[in-house]
């Protein structure tokens, strides 16, 4: 039937209905307007149409078949060649490599080569047919298109068949092909591919950091299964991690998307089995012992003899575990029997750590009390409350250099970061019991001489209280200590409110806790201890006098070993490389905490530290002390030293101050290929500045932020809002000067966070003096981020709050909708 002029506007119309019903998925409803289109405007025009309809609805045959006719009914070779290749990729589609060659070939011969999408798609059917010669040297010629997309897709496709060579040039083609504009679905097939060589050479924590990537391109539907593999891989992962409780979150949405669906065999197994080693851990007996036998008996059906062992070395640990020791014993002689034939040995531990080895040593209290220290006689304890960064539990830095000082001067001491078992959400009953349970567990493993708690920061005091309280109750005639900045300047107070406590160190905690523990352990007199508070046996407080400070250049290096492996993998930290401020800024009590002095470190410690952290796999985020110094050769000397480093992350930062910035110093973090100076401008306010005697103009800021966005790096500053000076006009000056800041591209982020009157500064001690009215002593609200916890006679706690989120709005609007990530964790609030 010929078009005519008044029947071509509406085929037309019916034609791209048709196509907006595709889109939806409504496959009868498209078939109906290309009927009507086909009516007005002939078949011809309808055939394309209507194989792309057959290809996207699971019909290649079909598809096929319309995209042959198509062809034969071209007008031009470009046409015909067109429909040649679409016919050749529905063979594809439907499994048929073979004659998608064939098809492939003959649409290149009318196109007259040079058309770099076909040897994209011969590639794939070369590979379809077993030839990876040819497919891998079609994807090399694809590589070479001007398209983008085609360039993307081919370096995807070699990146997988070299994965699966075991070519040397695999994790290349990956990250090529990441770089190409892939859609999110493909770049998830690049992360798998990634994943896969990661967990080749045991990198787990790079398998599992790319398999995370993977999953934001996978939906959970229309089709689950990739989406499945990847949580069940990643479950797998995270568990070898021992992060437990992310391991079962993604397990558990993997079988929540596999409910009701039949899973391929192996598939299936492998979900059984990581579930099943996860719920071992977590003590759930009876559902893992299910889940092990399921995909045991799968793996034996498959006659995959490897992967059965590995299931009945965990059925044997988990029927030892519960007691049942003739199942063990039993499922033991079948494994035995099955050894010898493996070709491969089991690898030592099993496919996924054993739950049963880290609890092997709860399965006989009598062996343990034999085999362990007697009670009292076991290392320093030193629990640390929970504190968390931009991405992860922070490094508790004191009580590792505490515990690392004393086992160098012969105290056996170990750390037990409570982080280690709780997260940042969990609510608090689940906190409670998970606290609760690492502290009995520990105290029950160690048998400590004494207790510590590190108390880092005042939002942590009621949490090291409650752990005090704990220790006590199952320790009642172990020593406790705390030590931290709060205490120090609280010491009576904390002693007085805190029952369970008989000791603070106040101050430098390295020397006093040494001479505090051997003085313990000979039960000798603490009133010569110079440096802590302690509770007499009458009752009575006592303040020793202070202690002088110790040579840090003589502190032994961190031992990162001290902390769980797992902690020490995921856990932020940044390195300091001196201790003390000489600024008197009235906000901080770092001056008073370290006496005025700077006590720098060497250059080497900072790089030590770096080289010792990667081998957990964690480096780095910065370098974290108030008196890193642009204008002195230890900066230069520190910056050159990271340039050299292979270990350091693509958002390192430094903090310094704003009146040490120079062009020279900024130039040469850039050339060092580090990233972020973070900087403490406070205020916009000369009024507030003044009042903080920070010693810096306002001016100062404008100017140094120049000179480090000209060297090209990313500028970050802190703010506070509601300090003793500032007023509702004032803080209006600084919302202005921040959002100038950010117009003229002189800021990156800006940390912002409300004024609070810490003990150990005068805004605590002599807080009316200064119009300074506490509002809270709930020590637990004592955030730099949460609502004011107290408000000047000028400036009441609503207006302060407001001012901050005006502030954090100035930011907002001015980043990015994907943002920068701010600089690593920084150590200037609490």
């Amino acid at each position: 039937m010929a078009e005519s002029t008044t029947d071509a506007v509406p085929g037309q119309i019916w034609l791209e209905l048709a196509e907006l019903r595709r889109q939806r998925g409504d496959t009868a409803g498209a078939r109906a307007a290309l009927d009507a289109a086909e009516a007005l405007l002939g078949r011809g025009a309808t055939l394309h149409a209507r194989g792309v309809l057959a290809l996207t609805s699971g019909a290649p045959d079909e598809a096929e078949a319309v995209f042959a006719a198509q062809a034969e009914a071209a007008e031009s070779a470009a046409r015909r060649a067109q429909a040649l290749a679409n016919a050749g990729a529905a063979a594809l589609e439907g499994g048929r490599p073979q004659v998608a060659l064939e098809w492939f070939e003959r649409a290149g011969t009318l196109a007259g080569g040079g058309d770099r999408s076909l040897d994209l798609n011969a590639g794939r059917a070369w590979a379809g047919v077993g030839d990876s010669a040819r497919a891998r040297a079609a994807f090399r010629a694809a590589r070479e298109a001007e398209d983008r997309r085609v360039r993307g897709l081919a370096a995807l496709f070699d990146g997988e068949l070299a994965v699966a060579e075991g070519s040397p040039d695999a994790a290349e083609r990956l990250e090529e092909a990441l770089q190409s504009g892939l859609s999110a679905g493909e770049a998830a097939r690049a992360w798998v591919g990634l994943a896969e060589l990661a967990a080749r050479r045991d990198d787990t924590p790079a398998a599992a950091d790319a398999l995370g990537r993977a999953l934001g391109g996978l939906p959970a539907e229309p089709d689950p299964f990739p989406r499945i593999g990847v949580l069940t891989s990643l479950g797998g992962h995270r568990y070898r991690l021992r992060d437990v409780v992310g391991a079962r979150r993604v397990l558990d949405e993997a079988a929540r998307l596999a409910m009701g669906r039949s899973l391929p065999a192996r598939m299936q197994a492998r979900l059984d089995t990581n579930r099943g080693l996860v719920l071992l851990a977590q003590g759930e007996l009876d559902a893992a012992e299910a889940l092990l036998s399921a995909a045991c008996a799968v793996y034996a059906e498959l006659g995959d003899r490897h992967a059965q062992a590995l299931q009945l070395r965990a059925l044997v640990d988990l029927h030892r575990y519960r007691g049942d020791l003739p199942a063990a014993i039993g499922l033991q002689a079948t494994l035995a029997e099955l050894e010898p034939a493996l070709d491969t040995p089991l690898p030592e531990g099993g496919m996924l750590y054993s739950a049963v080895e880290d609890r092997s040593l709860s399965v006989s209290v009598s062996a343990l009390r034999q085999a362990g220290p007697a009670h009292g006689t076991g290392p320093v304890l030193l629990l640390v409350p929970p504190a968390w960064g931009a991405s992860g539990p922070l490094f508790p830095r004191g009580a590792v250099s505490v515990a690392s000082f004393l086992a160098t001067h012969g105290v056996p001491a170990q750390v037990v970061p409570i982080a280690d078992v709780v997260d940042s959400h969990d609510d608090a009953d689940t906190a409670a019991r998970r606290v609760a349970a690492v502290v009995e567990q520990a105290i029950r493993a160690f048998r400590p001489r004494a207790i510590g708690i590190s108390v880092t920061f005042s939002y942590l005091y009621p949490q090291g209280r409650q752990l005090a309280a704990l220790a006590r109750a199952l320790a009642p005639d172990t020593p406790i200590v705390m030590g931290g900045p709060h205490v120090t300047y609280l010491d009576r107070e904390t002693l007085a409110e805190t029952p369970s406590l008989d000791v603070v160190v106040r101050g430098e905690g390295e020397w006093t806790a040494l001479e505090l523990f051997r003085a313990l352990a000979a039960k000798g007199d603490l009133a010569d201890v110079a440096g802590i508070t302690w509770r007499a046996p009458d009752g009575q407080i006592h303040r020793n006098k202070g202690r002088k400070l110790g040579d840090v250049r003589a502190l032994p290096p961190v031992d990162f070993g001290l902390l769980p492996a797992t902690f020490a993998h995921r856990m932020d930290v940044s390195a300091l490389t001196s201790r003390g401020c000489a600024f008197r800024c009235k906000f901080c009590h770092e001056f008073r905490y370290w006496g005025g002095v700077v006590r720098d470190f060497e250059v080497s410690r900072i790089v030590g530290e770096m080289e010792r952290l990667a081998r957990f796999g964690n480096h780095l985020q910065g370098i974290d002390d108030s008196m890193l110094d642009m204008t002195t050769p230890l900066f230069l000397e520190l910056v050159d030293a990271l340039g050299r480093s292979d270990h350091v992350t693509p958002n390192f930062g430094l903090l310094t101050r704003l009146d040490t910035v120079t062009a020279q110093g900024a130039r040469a973090m850039a050339a060092a290929g580090l990233r972020w100076v973070s900087m403490g401008a406070e205020s916009g306010s000369q009024v507030v500045l003044d009042a903080m005697n920070k010693g810096l103009a306002v001016g100062q800021t404008t100017t140094s932020l120049r000179l480090v966005r000209e060297a090209g790096l990313e500028a970050a500053t802190f703010f506070i809002v509601g300090h003793p000076g500032d007023t509702v006009a004032e803080s209006k000056v600084t919302l202005d000067f921040v959002d100038a800041l950010w117009r003229d591209d002189l800021v990156s982020w800006i940390d912002v966070s409300t004024f609070s009157p810490y003990p150990g500064t005068p805004f605590y001690s002599m807080a009316e003096r200064y119009g300074v009215r506490i509002l809270s002593r709930d020590w637990s609200r004592w955030r730099r981020t949460n609502r004011p916890v107290a408000e000047l006679e000028t400036y009441p706690a609503a207006a302060i709050y407001q001012t901050y989120l005006e502030m954090l709005a100035v930011q907002a609007r001015y980043r990015d909708a994907e943002g920068l990530l701010p600089p690593g964790p920084q150590a200037t609030g609490q």
